[in-house]
């Protein structure tokens, strides 16, 4: 028979590990490129982009009636075309004072305020870069982020949205604040094909 000792959960003896941000601009080149154009990373882009325009119909109460009666102008833009810059549906006038980022570079993917569908991206990408890690999106009200997890614990953080001015605890609390209080045991469930990852 076990002792009370011997049935303590074994993440116990697992020690706490540091979460990492990915920089997508220093590894851009070598690590990210390779996969850029990867099936499954433009098949998970797309899928989170038609479903960025799928939501702003939903909120502007578009049917599919009324977006018929649209001028071609707003059409364009509550429809994702593949291959066009997920930047320019930017929802806020950043691009408006920033330089035009260059085609399929890191500014190129940058759909700013828009995280809840560009972690798809992210995370099939880091499902490309790093093999070896579990991934997840971690979601919730506030933020969207794909999440590689090492030992049951949030390991290497793809958030190309934040990754140059938020730390990986900020990233984490953004989207779940109970990332941050060591609590990572069963706590989560799968709920679609990338894994997002709630807690209960």
């Amino acid at each position: 028979m076990q002792t009370q000792a011997q049935l303590k959960p074994q993440t116990q003896n697992i020690k706490l590990i540091q979460p990492k941000v990915f920089n997508f601009r220093k590894c851009w080149s070598k690590k990210v490129k390779p996969y850029l154009f990867h099936k499954d990373v433009q098949n998970a882009l797309n899928i989170g982009m038609e479903e960025l325009m799928y939501s702003w119909r939903h909120e502007a109460k578009i049917t599919d009636e009324k977006f018929e009666e649209l001028d071609e102008y707003r059409k364009e833009w509550y429809t994702w075309t593949p291959g066009n810059p997920p930047y320019l549906k930017t929802s806020s006038d950043y691009w408006c004072f920033h330089r035009k980022p260059l085609e399929h570079s890191v500014g190129w993917y940058q759909c700013l305020h828009c995280c809840h569908w560009i972690c798809y991206f992210c995370c099939e990408l880091g499902e490309k870069i790093y093999p070896e890690l579990d991934w997840y999106i971690v979601s919730g009200r506030r933020h969207s982020v794909a999440v590689g997890f090492k030992y049951g614990q949030p390991y290497m953080i793809f958030d190309i949205l934040n990754f140059e001015h938020m730390s990986a605890e900020n990233i984490l609390d953004f989207a779940d604040r109970k990332m941050t209080k060591k609590v990572y045991e069963k706590k989560w469930r799968k709920e679609n094909r990338y894994g997002i990852k709630k807690g209960y």
